[in-house]
């Protein structure tokens, strides 16, 4: 045995058909590469971030078998190239069944490639999860199989992990047929020079999805606006309507935070996308999104990648050849539109600067639509069309990666940092949580079991590393039997079926109604003192109470490697009913949500994790870990639990997120167990958080002693109070108020 520090490659074995390369990156992080004999070699991956660690390795021969050992894994690899990944001490954590390298046809533009495959062994009741989003009720991947080529409602991250604390990227945009069958997983793209993974050890489901972060790219934050609520429809159609609809939520004294302008502002479908305003109905745009801004509410506006055949841009992406040639048929359909080359850095140049024409007029987000992009032809021409980077087969998962990335750098670059970047987009790939985009599940359809889909589909797509994620709430497209006399809205089901969506959406980072056929505005439901209304109202308001603990989970997320929507099983995989479960979750550290999935439900049933008790957040009562309950529910409550010794921070329902300088906090400690909790706050808008221009407040509570600590306040930032009031609560109702100067302060509760 031989121990080497080594930069990049551990070793090389060469088989009768290839090459096997294992390249250690950290300890914990492992660069497999089978390089087929004659061809190629592996292109160098656009999506890694890292640089490659110095890394102790050991190298034993053991007559075919050389075994690679690092402090965390040992890699062992066999004479006919497959490899063995085991912890340092010994337990097999996947086994390699085998590869192959399928020759392309002659004469396509990828005929120098291959097809390429690789086959693992799971372990016999191994759960495996994530790959993106999948509209599908469960999280488990294990019997199931997909082309996974981006869609408007499925968007593929080849990422996968297991319950064993193990995570596979899958480093090939091509499509990918992924398949698992009696403990066989495949992974089976039809464009590669080499069979190209990076096996990682986390230990953990959250130790997976940091080192993802870690070899990918990790995750800024949002400005804090963003956590309050959206108002959304297919579509508003002037300035005066936009302006309308937040005049009466401040009237109504509904909070709201951001309004959400559709497209066709630009004009009809031969102006599409055009990336101006047009003079009938968006007219003077500078003059009307500052009247959003002084009601204190924010714009996103949309934008895609396709434009129509009389915009300059369409214009100037033909003359330079940098749009998606082949029979490439896309949105709008027969409209002439062309989708631009984002795999081009000149391209996606071009691009930002017809963005920068909405961009001045003052709006606040993107909503990037389209983003896989829309594509309405699978023929062999199309995806033989070239790009930038190769044929679009080789390439075409990844376009939501490359457009979304060409416009979160640019406007870092071009505004220096002033605001955080804030996008919304349809698609995404591998690594886009650099980007802190946040993707949602695309045109769903109004029904319990979409809903069912996308609280799983969230929870899924949290494991590849990606944590922001939302749906449109109630769901895209109305059903025919919610057809009603004045819209969907007036049909009690949808109405229903909204109110415990948006129940559901309470715990996505971004809080957003929106769909097609029918407006969306809470008082299309009803007026004060109706359920629906009453209901959803209610939920509105619980999301701005919850902000300081929702801000708090946003800096976790980005700073510590977390994830918004957790699976039961990240915590608490030692009960092996979490292992399954896949329509509730973890929302943070502190909470388990449980949404209602079933129409007039009088109960909910859910299994609270064994390991600890669980207080309802509402009611206070304590039920015991590792049992299942029927919870009764009435429309305007839902199950929502917090683990015992949890810390939750809440605050006023202010009519918009900064309504009050410096609102109180109401921390609601859950006893049963000893709690911490970190309390973050920032300017709330602008990068200085990431020079350390931030505040944070360790938070404790001692069961035994009954007692609450507030830890000395670490960091500032500009703008920020010295002092701030506090109110403790349990759930008996005692309570105690604070006024905290940044020094320790103990709050001792008697027995």
């Amino acid at each position: 045995m031989r121990k080497v520090a080594l930069l990049f490659a551990a070793g090389i074995a060469c088989t009768a058909s290839a090459a096997v390369k294992v390249e250690f990156y950290a300890d914990d992080i492992v660069h497999v590469v089978k390089e087929p004999a004659g061809g190629a070699g592996a292109r160098e991956s656009f999506i890694v971030k890292m640089r490659p660690e110095k890394v102790d390795v050991a190298v034993e021969r053991n007559g075919g078998l050389t075994t690679y050992r690092s402090a965390s894994l040992a890699v062992s690899v066999d004479g006919d190239g497959k490899a063995v990944f085991s912890t340092a001490a010994g337990e097999t954590l996947l086994a390699e069944d085998g590869f192959s390298f399928r020759p392309r046809p002659a004469g396509d533009p990828d005929a120098s490639s291959f097809h390429v495959a690789q086959k693992w062994r799971l372990g016999k009741d191994e759960p495996v999860y994530g790959l993106g989003i999948w509209q599908d009720e469960s999280i488990v991947r294990r019997g199931t199989s997909r082309h996974m080529i981006q869609d408007n409602r499925d968007d593929y991250v080849p990422i996968v992990q297991s319950v064993k604390g193990w995570g596979v990227f899958w480093d090939n945009a091509s499509p990918t047929d992924y398949s698992e069958k009696d403990g066989l997983m495949v992974f089976d793209s039809e464009v590669g020079d080499a069979v190209d993974y990076w096996f990682m050890y986390g230990g953990t489901s959250d130790g997976v999805v940091g080192l993802v972060r870690r070899l990918t790219g990790e995750v800024p934050m949002h400005p804090k606006w963003t956590l309050g609520y959206y108002i959304s429809k297919e579509r508003y159609k002037s300035w005066k309507e936009d302006l309308d609809v937040i005049r009466e939520f401040r009237r109504r004294r509904i909070p709201l935070d951001c309004l959400v302008q559709d497209w066709q502002y630009w004009g009809g479908n031969e102006k599409w996308n055009d990336m101006n305003f047009r003079p009938d109905g968006f007219a003077e745009p500078e003059k009307n999104i500052k009247a959003i801004h002084d009601l204190n509410a924010k714009l996103m506006i949309v934008i895609w990648p396709g434009f129509g055949p009389e915009t300059q841009a369409h214009k100037e992406f033909r003359v330079k050849g940098l749009y998606f040639k082949g029979d490439f048929r896309t949105w709008p359909h027969n409209s002439g539109t062309i989708v631009y080359d984002a795999f081009s850095a000149e391209a996606r140049d071009i691009y930002w600067r017809y963005a920068t024409r909405v961009r001045d007029a003052g709006p606040d987000a993107w909503w990037m639509d389209s983003t896989e992009p829309d594509h309405f032809v699978w023929n062999k021409e199309s995806f033989d069309g070239p790009t930038a980077m190769g044929s679009f087969r080789r390439m075409c998962n990844a376009f939501p990666y490359f457009t979304v990335g060409g416009v979160y750098d640019h406007q870092r670059a071009d505004e220096g940092g002033r605001r955080r970047v804030s996008i919304m987009t349809r698609s995404v790939y591998a690594g886009q949580q650099r980007t802190g985009a946040n993707t949602w599940s695309g045109d769903t359809f109004s029904s319990w079991q979409s809903l069912r889909m996308q609280i799983a589909a969230g929870i899924g797509f949290g494991l590849t590393g990606n944590p922001n994620y939302n749906t449109d709430i109630g769901g895209f497209f109305p059903q025919r039997d919610h057809e009603a006399p004045g819209g969907a809205c007036k049909h009690p089901a949808f109405a229903e079926l909204n109110t415990r969506w948006m129940q559901y959406a309470l715990f996505c980072p971004i809080f957003r109604s929106h769909g097609t056929g029918t407006p969306r505005e809470p008082w299309r439901f009803g007026e004060p003192g109706t359920r629906y209304y009453d209901a959803m109202l209610k939920c509105i308001e619980l999301r701005y109470r919850l902000i300081p603990y929702l801000y708090s989970t946003a800096r976790w997320v980005s700073a510590r490697g977390g994830t918004w929507m957790r699976p039961l099983f990240a915590e608490y995989k030692a009960d092996k009913t979490t292992w399954k479960i896949s329509q509730q979750f973890l929302a943070g550290t502190e909470l388990l949500a449980a949404p209602v999935v079933r129409a007039q439900a009088p109960s909910q049933r859910l299994y609270l994790p064994a390991g600890t008790d669980w207080i309802d957040f509402f009611t206070g009562k304590v039920e015991k870990g590792g049992s299942w309950i029927d919870k009764p529910v009435s429309l305007d409550t839902f199950p929502l639990y917090a683990k015992a010794g949890a810390i939750v921070p809440t605050g006023p329902a202010l009519q918009y997120v900064g309504q009050v300088r410096n609102p109180y906090v109401d921390v609601k400690v859950f006893p049963g167990a000893d709690g911490s909790f970190i309390l973050y706050d920032d300017a709330g808008d602008g990068y200085g958080y990431e020079k350390g221009e931030f505040a944070e407040i360790q938070l404790s509570w001692d069961d035994k002693a009954r007692k609450f600590t507030f830890g000395e306040r670490q960091g500032s930032y500009p703008g920020m109070d010295a002092e701030r009031d506090f109110i403790v609560t349990l759930p008996d109702g005692a309570s105690k108020s604070v006024r905290y100067a940044g020094k320790a302060v103990e709050v001792v509760f008697a027995e």
